[in-house]
């Protein structure tokens, strides 16, 4: 059985939620930076698992000063599994355009809507596939995307394996 996992990451703030679920699974979790120090602690301790370069979800993105921002991101946040959740729905809300909106948007993150829609939308999922048995088509479907191959899409985006592969990668480490 797995027991100890060495995750080997260059940001290790950027895997702290990934480790923190293997952490209430259980686990017994090391961090390391790649480079001499894995190479080291991994000679030194026994590992029945090392991962390098996690995947994970992304961290929140900046929310801007602008308020009109702030409220559209909000928004993404509360509703993104609304799969009527639109671009153009938001800036009605506000009482903007769509294409004012994407611009205050991009300028204030580096972002659009839509990419910030879809990383919210992936990132639960990814949440959902570590801490839950729900079927994928569910979770498709509570996240927002109307078709289990629109989250097969997006996700291969963000992780380069679909859903399915994710979730059977974590199911063996508890082998």
């Amino acid at each position: 059985m797995i027991e100890r996992v060495l995750v080997i990451e260059d940001d290790p703030h950027s895997t702290q939620d990934f480790c923190a679920l293997l952490r209430r699974a259980g686990f017994d979790v090391t961090v390391a930076r790649r480079g001499r120090e894995d190479g080291a602690l991994a000679d030194r301790e026994p590992f029945d698992v090392i991962l390098a370069h996690v995947m994970v979800p992304a961290a929140p993105l900046p929310v801007a000063a602008d308020p009109r921002v702030a409220r559209a991101l909000e928004e993404i946040d509360r509703r993104y599994a609304e799969s009527r959740l639109t671009l153009t729905s938001v800036a009605r809300s506000l009482g903007l355009s769509p294409s004012r909106l994407t611009a205050l948007i991009k300028a204030a993150t580096g972002r659009t809507f839509g990419v910030r829609l879809h990383a919210r939308r992936v990132e639960e999922t990814a949440r959902l596939l570590l801490t839950t048995p729900t079927p994928i088509k569910e979770i498709a479907w509570r996240v927002g995307y109307g078709r289990t191959s629109e989250l097969d899409r997006h996700f291969r985006r963000r992780f380069q394996v679909r859903p399915s592969e994710y979730r059977a990668s974590i199911r063996r480490l508890h082998r």
